[in-house]
């Protein structure tokens, strides 16, 4: 998680919030509950000084929009690798 906070940080984000069900090993993904990967779905909401803060940062509501959905796809994509184990040659998923 520091890395992906790292990366974050290089690319000029301040991660403020994050949540972790402490799961370390792949195959505890599998037992999650649908319950819990609903919860944590809909659990996405942006505090408003923080989509305030996007919005200062951006020129338009249209480049918010372009900001977010770059975020969502960002955040698909890493939750897909996680969930499937895929890392970096030598990296490890965990």
């Amino acid at each position: 998680q520091e890395r992906i906070n790292a990366n974050y940080a290089k690319a000029g984000f301040n991660v403020v919030a994050e949540r972790h069900l402490g799961l370390s090993h792949n195959f505890s993904f599998s037992e999650v509950t649908e319950e819990e990967i609903i919860a944590m779905t809909r659990e996405v909401a942006v505090a408003p000084s923080v989509l305030e803060r996007a919005r200062s940062g951006v020129g338009s509501e249209r480049e918010l929009v372009e900001l977010i959905g770059v975020i969502a796809a960002y955040n698909m994509v890493s939750r897909f690798l996680v969930a499937t184990g895929v890392s970096l040659v030598g990296e490890d998923p965990a």
